[in-house]
C-alpha cells in the first residue's frame, strides 16, 4: 500500500535470503518515513561472490571511465574492470565492462551508425 514499503534481498530463489526491512509513513511528520522492521544482517551476500554484480549497469561504468578513455581510446576492459572494483569494490563481467566502454566511445565519438550515415 502506499503508506509503507517491504523490501527484501532479491536472492536466488534456490537459497532464499531471510533479509527484509519495512518502512512505513510517519503520521507525525508527513515529509518523513520510519523503519519499522529490520532485520539486521544480509546473510547472503551472493552478489559479491558473483563475478558481475547485478546493480552496477553499462551506463555507470561509461561514466566512469569516460575521461579515461577520451584520454587513451585503447583504454582496455581489463583496466575498466580494475577502476570498478577500486572504485566500487565490486567486480564486473568482462562483457558487461566491454559494454560500458562501448557505451563511453559511442557518447564521445557517435556510434558506427551514425558515423557511417555522415559518408557522402
Amino acid at each position: 500500500n502506499k503508506k509503507s514499503f517491504k523490501v527484501v534481498c532479491k536472492s536466488d530463489e534456490d537459497q532464499p535470503c531471510p533479509w527484509k526491512a519495512r518502512v512505513t509513513h510517519c503520521t507525525r511528520v508527513h515529509e518523513l518515513w520510519e523503519v519499522t522492521k529490520w532485520t539486521e544482517r544480509n546473510s547472503c551476500m551472493q552478489e559479491l561472490d558473483k563475478n558481475d554484480h547485478r546493480n552496477v549497469t553499462a551506463t555507470m561504468i561509461s561514466n566512469l571511465v569516460m575521461t579515461k578513455i577520451q584520454k587513451k581510446p585503447d583504454y582496455s576492459v581489463t583496466l575498466i574492470q580494475e577502476d570498478v572494483k577500486k572504485c566500487w569494490k565490486v567486480d564486473v563481467s568482462y562483457k558487461k565492462a566491454w559494454q560500458g566502454r562501448k557505451k563511453a566511445i559511442d557518447r564521445l565519438y557517435g556510434t558506427w551508425e551514425e558515423n557511417f550515415a555522415q559518408l557522402p
